[in-house]
């Protein structure tokens, strides 16, 4: 026959238990403002997709360009140089545009992760002096029964 095993349950702490509890019930609540938070990223998706089209237009005019140099035709070229013009505008503007969301999205990030970091801070304080008052305690029993044991039984030799 063979001993039978001991299982180890891994169970987390209820402080921590209670704060994943509470985050997702803080989740759940606020489904609106997580739609908001997602937001800036379907606006960074739409500005890219934006971005290439401009490029790919870009270069389809460019392309014109070329044909029409090759053609000898001045005032189709001199207009599309000016479509080319406001093009590049356009796309200057565009990547202005997604580089202050990028920079939106890296504040928010950034907010997110502070938020974390004090949320983590908090938990450790606690457990720091929840296990420091046991330990003290410990230390102060162990202590006692040490001297205790030292001036007595070492005073009577």
């Amino acid at each position: 026959m063979r001993p039978q095993q001991q299982q180890e349950q891994l169970t987390l702490p209820l402080p921590l238990l209670l704060l994943l509890l509470f985050l997702l019930l803080l989740l759940l609540q606020h489904q609106q403002q997580l739609l908001l938070l997602l937001l800036p990223l379907l606006l960074l998706l739409l500005l890219l997709l934006l971005l290439l089209l401009l490029l790919l237009l870009l270069l389809l005019l460019l392309l014109l360009l070329l044909l029409l140099l090759l053609l000898q035709q001045l005032l189709l070229l001199l207009l599309l140089l000016l479509l080319l013009l406001l093009l590049l505008q356009l796309l200057l503007l565009l990547l202005l545009l997604l580089l202050l969301l990028l920079l939106l999205l890296l504040l928010l990030l950034l907010l997110l992760l502070l938020l974390l970091l004090l949320l983590l801070l908090l938990l450790l304080l606690y457990y720091y002096y929840y296990y420091h008052y046991y330990y003290y305690y410990f230390f102060y029993y162990y202590y006692y029964y040490y001297y205790y044991y030292y001036y007595y039984y070492k005073g009577r030799t």
